[in-house]
């Protein structure tokens, strides 16, 4: 009776101290492996700006169509399978097994940060792409008023015999290329709707009818979101997950890492270390290259804004002087043609800012995050 009793007590003990460890795996984390880093943290950039880029834009229906888009989709999740008794166990211990499961799982999710942070920049493309046309086809549409009127006097002063024939018909001809370009705007621009319509699942009237209904003011940059740091590029954090639960560094401590680290940089070390520094060199100069593409946009937009200027001095003054009968047609017909190749222009440099701007904030990964802290719980 003794000796029984005995044994279920020692049974009972061992299963009390399963029941606690098994409690205890959500808290319980390894010292080496929380520290064990390779991706430099941050220089201090506010969390706000490392938000989306789409809440950061500055355009309230972009992060609109794009936030419902990516809805879609599932959302970023940092959750492993269930596991068995054993496999928590393991987790206890940090067998290796069970670290690289985990990191597994956390790569596979910034996997899925990667590809919606991709889809987000197709969309703010596509979303470009709307608004350039839309602004070609306002243009365009401003300018029938001032070209009739140009045919019109062209008329009254070939009437007069002030002038040939040939300034009625060149007014009738830019008239008609005006009407023209119109059409063409407007094609482009239902083409544009229709894309951007099935890239966010709405239909294309309702779209324009969002469009139509939100003036476009161009995209905003928040201080600090120009900067050239990578260390939020979810590929980056899915390379991080997988090399540090790699053989080489299941058991290699964090100075031991930096070491190897600091010989890649000067072209030695092991593959891993080298395969790390090339992908954060890339990432690096996909960033700054990037940055410097914006600058050159932006430096753009105010040489086009100072040409279409001069080019509306020179169109007010062509039109005064041939109304004046200082000028002949041929003067005006360059002069209009100028003053919309010009304004046109304006538009293309801005869409040219917007683009590279959503180029430089995807090469930074300013997207989502996973919360690897969830991949602990079990």
């Amino acid at each position: 009776m003794f000796i029984t009793h005995s044994r279920n007590t020692r049974s009972g003990a061992a299963w009390l101290l399963v029941v606690i460890v098994l409690a205890c795996t959500a808290c319980v984390r390894r010292e080496s492996d929380a520290a064990l880093r390779l991706l430099p943290a941050s220089p201090g950039v506010p969390a706000a700006v490392r938000a989306p880029w789409w809440h950061n834009s500055g355009d309230m229906l972009l992060d609109r169509l794009t936030s419902d888009a990516l809805a879609d989709d599932a959302i970023p999740a940092c959750e492993a399978r269930p596991a068995s008794t054993g496999h928590r166990l393991l987790r206890v211990f940090d067998h290796p097994h069970a670290r690289i499961d985990r990191s597994e799982t956390v790569a596979r999710a910034w996997d899925t940060v990667a590809l919606r942070l991709a889809r987000a920049q197709e969309i703010g493309l596509a979303y470009l792409r709307v608004r350039g046309w839309q602004a070609r086809l306002a243009q365009r549409l401003a300018s029938p008023d001032m070209l009739r009127d140009n045919a019109q006097i062209a008329r009254f002063r070939r009437e007069a015999g002030l002038v040939p024939a040939l300034d009625e018909d060149m007014a009738a001809i830019m008239l008609g290329l005006n009407g023209a370009d119109v059409d063409t705007a407007r094609a482009r621009l239902d083409e544009a709707i229709a894309q951007l319509a099935q890239m966010t699942g709405k239909e294309p009237l309702d779209l324009r009818a969002l469009l139509d209904g939100a003036p476009y003011a161009g995209l905003t940059s928040p201080p600090d979101q120009d900067d050239p740091d990578v260390s939020a590029r979810p590929d980056l954090h899915a390379l991080e997950a997988r090399l540090v639960a790699s053989p080489p560094l299941l058991h290699m401590g964090s100075d031991a890492v930096h070491r190897q680290l600091e010989q890649a940089d000067d072209g030695q070390g092991t593959e891993w270390a080298i395969r790390w520094t090339q992908a954060i060199a890339r990432a690096r100069h996909q960033a700054q290259a990037a940055r410097a593409e914006l600058a050159t946009m932006r430096d753009q937009v105010g040489q086009r804004q100072a040409l279409a200027s001069a080019a509306d001095k020179v169109l007010m003054n062509a039109r005064l002087a041939y109304r004046n009968g200082a000028a002949g047609f041929a003067t005006l017909y360059a002069a209009e043609a100028a003053g919309m190749a010009t304004r046109e222009g304006r538009i293309d440099a801005d869409d040219a800012v917007g683009a590279a701007t959503l180029r430089l904030w995807t090469a930074q990964g300013l997207g989502e995050a996973v919360v690897e802290g969830a991949c602990d719980r079990r």
